[in-house]
């Protein structure tokens, strides 16, 4: 009795030893490179093919941004497939090394659990590569870089070129010298153009509305047109001159009110910009006033300016009515203007011509 059951443990024990030889690891991995020489600084790829049984459960690869002395620049795993009792898988590592030589890839370990819940590990081999220079084999030590080429000067070119900064330069100064020093003659030069530009061209319109039975036939036309100063007449002269030819072209009495205070508000407008260089046409009465107080010019002259202009805003853009006695008394205020502001000479011609 105790000889068979001797027997039962060398059998039992027997069979033990032939199934774990015969078994299989639950997991293997094997590493592998496409090419055994690289260039430095090149990228190749690390293959590691895994085979494992069902019920394995394989974890992720715990390697970061270095693998020895390469560097992982990208990890990508395949699709697992079947085959037969088992399962495979390609992961593939980016490597890239800045190394020359013999070079050794490092074992990777895979970490997984087994069917029976136990964790265990498979490396891969290392594998050996040569990292080889991209520079030709008969390449000696790198050459400085060549001194730049030398480009001739062109002299000519050059004394052009500066001759013709230097007068446009010059031009410049020149035309600005001359427009701030003659800015009124300048000014009442373009205003001429345009008046003997527009004039014509608005009495044609006109003429052709009439033919066209669009505008009211009257009497003879007036001319409202302020005429520009001579450059010979002083601005005293200039404007008392101006200032009787609208007395004379019956505004009033022809209930043109309207244009009699913009030709009177222009007249002296354009005589505070001769007389005193500020521009007065195209700016507001509350700049020119501040513009002729800054130049000092007397307190009662410019109470008058202001009482001429402003109303003349008021009628122009304000639509103001105003009474008969200021109507009456517009040319007088503008003229006194003129006595206040101006010359003694222009003064006395203006009673002369009076």
């Amino acid at each position: 009795m105790a000889l068979l059951r001797v027997c039962l443990l060398l059998v039992l024990l027997l069979g033990a030893g032939g199934a774990h030889a015969a078994g299989e690891v639950p997991l293997s991995v094997e590493a592998g490179v496409e090419r055994r020489t690289v260039a430095v600084g090149d990228t190749f790829n690390l293959h590691l093919d895994l085979d494992w049984e069902d019920g394995v459960d394989i974890k992720p690869l715990a390697i970061g941004d270095r693998l020895g002395g390469f560097v992982v620049r990208d990890v990508r795993e395949g699709v697992a497939s079947r085959v037969g009792e088992r399962f495979t898988r390609r992961i593939s590592l980016l490597l890239t090394v800045f190394e020359l030589g013999p070079m050794t890839v490092p074992p990777v370990t895979v970490v997984y659990l087994a069917p029976d819940g136990e964790t265990l590990k498979a490396e891969t081999s290392p594998v050996e590569i040569e990292v080889a220079s991209i520079l030709p084999d008969d390449a000696g030590e790198i050459r400085d870089i060549k001194d730049p080429i030398a480009v001739p000067r062109r002299w000519k070119d050059l004394i052009l070129s500066y001759a013709l900064l230097v007068g446009l330069a010059a031009g410049t100064a020149v035309s600005v010298l001359l427009s701030v020093k003659r800015k009124h003659e300048i000014q009442a030069a373009l205003r001429t153009v345009w008046v003997r530009i527009t004039g014509p061209l608005v009495k044609l319109f006109l003429s052709l509305l009439r033919l066209l039975g669009l505008a009211r036939r009257g009497g003879a036309a007036l001319d409202l047109d302020i005429e520009v100063t001579e450059p010979h007449l002083v601005p005293e002269d200039a404007a008392l001159k101006e200032l009787k030819r609208i007395e004379a072209l019956g505004l009033i009495e022809r209930g043109m009110i309207k244009d009699y205070y913009t030709l009177v508000s222009e007249i002296v407008r354009r005589y505070l910009e001769r007389k005193f260089q500020v521009l007065a046409m195209e700016s507001p009465t509350s700049y020119t006033l501040g513009a002729l107080f800054e130049i000092e010019v007397a307190p009662e002259g410019i109470d008058a300016i202001r009482d001429v202009l402003e109303e003349g805003d008021l009628v122009k853009f304000a639509k103001l009515n105003p009474a008969g006695e200021a109507v009456a008394s517009l040319l007088t205020r503008a003229r006194e203007v003129v006595k206040l502001t101006g010359s003694p000479v222009g003064v006395d011609r203006q009673v002369e011509s009076g």
